[in-house]
Parts: structure tokens; sequence; C-alpha cells
């Protein structure tokens, strides 16, 4: 089997693959530097040491019958050539495979799909093409992003979702609207809010994230676009609920209505 850079393992998770009791793990080594990501040691293959493969699939294999499904994140897992043996392997135990990615290597996502290695594929859709650059601090990337969520979009055999984690210093209303018919045709997507924790980028963090009345207008406009909507990370949000009167609201109808006319 080819090496795989695997430094974290979680035994059990009940929220990470939608329908599964899951174990995860986590691969190291990433082509983006996300301002809000939060998995910084994550980043490199080299900042924590590796977990030997076999010695998960044997932890996999122990706790068959316990879960039932896995889910390869990272990190980014794609950009390993180990990635297509270990998920053979796992496959080979009998459980359901869920990979999270970044869309940076659609040849290779291509191939889990088209093998049927996984059963559930995760997109992080950072921010429209146009800006895509300026979010993940990684140039020439929107070709190739584009062309995994095309992929998902029109060749998946698998379950897929498409996901973006939304902060104000990164995202305005107008590039959810944007993303959304980036990603027209899409089986599911999902608004992520941001969570204040250890992101690459501190002054994020000093940055009030978008209230509930954000994300009410913004489902409003966009959530008949996909069979499959929801937020995500906004406790007790309720989508049809009427937004309320303050400066948050004002802004909604006027984005509404600015993308009516367009």
């Amino acid at each position: 089997m080819n090496s795989l850079p695997i430094k974290w393992f979680q035994g059990t998770s009940l929220i990470d693959y939608p329908g599964r009791v899951a174990s995860i793990v986590f691969v190291g080594g990433c082509n983006f530097r996300c301002r809000f990501c939060y998995n910084r040691d994550l980043i490199s293959a080299d900042t924590v040491p590796d977990i030997d493969a076999e010695e998960i699939l044997r932890e996999l294999k122990h706790r068959r019958g316990f879960i039932d499904g896995v889910v390869i994140t990272g990190g980014e897992p794609t950009l390993n050539h180990g990635i297509i043996d270990f998920l053979c392997a796992v496959k080979r135990i009998g459980v359901d495979v869920k990979i999270d990615t970044n869309g940076s290597n659609p040849e290779t996502l291509e191939w889990i799909i088209e093998e049927r290695l996984a059963e559930y594929a995760a997109m992080d859709y950072k921010a429209p093409l146009r800006k895509l650059d300026s979010v993940i601090g990684a140039k020439g990337m929107a070709e190739r992003v584009h062309a995994s969520a095309m992929l998902l979009i029109h060749r998946a055999t698998c379950r897929y979702e498409f996901r973006t984690t939304v902060h104000p210093s990164l995202h305005d209303p107008f590039d959810i609207d944007e993303m959304a018919e980036e990603l027209h045709g899409a089986a599911a997507y999902h608004l992520q809010q941001f969570h204040p924790v250890d992101s690459l980028d501190s002054s994020l963090l000093s940055v009030p994230a978008y209230g509930p009345d954000f994300f009410r207008a913004v489902s409003h406009r966009i959530s008949d676009r996909f069979p499959v909507f929801s937020i995500r990370n906004l406790p007790d949000f309720q989508m049809n609920e009427p937004p309320s009167s303050d400066t948050e609201t004002e802004l909604a109808p006027k984005f509404i209505n600015h993308c009516a006319d367009r």
C-alpha cells in the first residue's frame, strides 16, 4: 500500500457522516491556505507525526459492527497518491466511505467516483470562482475547482454535497447568490456559520459573524434552487421565520430585489 500521511483518528462521530455512525481519518497536507481554516496542524504533511495506515485499518476492522461509515478528511486527502489504496482497503472492510475535498484535484476525484470508492463526497466550495484565490490563499485553482464541481453535479454516482463556510470579511450577500448560480443543478448545498475558533487568519475572530437574519434572507433567495439546502452551525435556526427589522435585515431585501432584476 502506498503511504498516506494520516495524522489523527477519531473513533466515533455522530455528525460528520449524515445517516451514519462513523470514524474519522484525518490526512495531512493541503494546497489551500484558507483564512478561516481551523486545522492549521494539517496544512503541512510534516507538522504532526504519521499514524501507520495499517494500524488504522485494524482499528476500523475492530469497530466494524459499531460504526457503519468512515470519513476521510484533512487537510486535502486527494493530494496524496496513497488515498486510492487506502480507500480500496477500507472498502474491503465493508463500511461506507465519505470523503471531504476542496475540489482542487478533479483527476483523483474522478477516479474515486468512477471506481465507486466512496458512497458520499462533500466538497467545500470556498467562494465564487472570481474571488477564489483571495479566500483560499492560493492561485490558479478556479478552473480545477470548477471541474470538480461539474464532475459531482453531472457524473456523481454517489451522494454528494457542497458546503460553504460564510464570514463577513470573505463573503457578501451577492457572493452567496453567485455561488448558487455556479452550482446550478447540484443536489445539495449547505451554508455554514463561521465559528470563531483558532482560524489561520486571526483577524477574522474579531469580526462579528453573520446572524440569523442574514442567513434567513439568503435562504429565501436561493433555497429553492437545490433539492436539499440547509444552514449549519446556527442553533435553533428556523429558515421560514420572517426576518426581524434590524440593520442586517435592511440589507437583505435590497439584495433580494437587486438579484431579482439581474
